[in-house]
């Protein structure tokens, strides 16, 4: 009776490891989070105190990426091919186009590019929230 004693512990014993390596693998695994770069082209200049709220926004959706402002095209365009070396992980860049009305997502992840252009018809924080949940379905995949 000792040894079925031994054999049921032993299995019971590796049920238990896989059921734990079943719940900290996808912790273990995880993803590292998108690189993200935002921008905001504003050929017009600001206009009565909106470049400073439409910055906030900015700020406020990618709290720890840095806007960069562009009052020239072409200088917006050097930007958005300048992407960073190697990275492991995602890399987006979200450019917000004053004159258009639109925000422009570019992405780069696992070697396919993506891209996607939201009408900012109303509400620029409503569009950045589109642009937020297009960004986390393209890159948790």
């Amino acid at each position: 009776m000792g040894t079925l004693w031994k054999w049921r512990w032993m299995l019971g014993l590796a049920a238990s490891v896989a059921v734990v390596v079943l719940f900290l693998l996808p912790v273990l695994i995880r993803s590292t989070p998108p690189v993200i770069q935002v921008a905001m082209l504003d050929t017009a200049g600001a206009t009565r105190g909106s470049d400073t709220k439409e910055m906030s926004l900015l700020r406020q959706a990618w709290g720890k990426a840095a806007v960069d402002s562009f009052t020239g095209a072409e200088a917006l365009h050097t930007w958005e091919e300048n992407w960073p070396a190697q990275n492991k992980g995602p890399v987006v860049k979200v450019v917000f186009d004053r004159a258009a009305g639109e925000v422009r997502i570019l992405g780069r992840w696992k070697g396919e590019s993506f891209t996607k252009t939201l009408l900012v018809e109303r509400d620029l924080a409503a569009t950045l929230e589109q642009a937020k949940s297009f960004i986390k379905q393209r890159t948790s995949q």
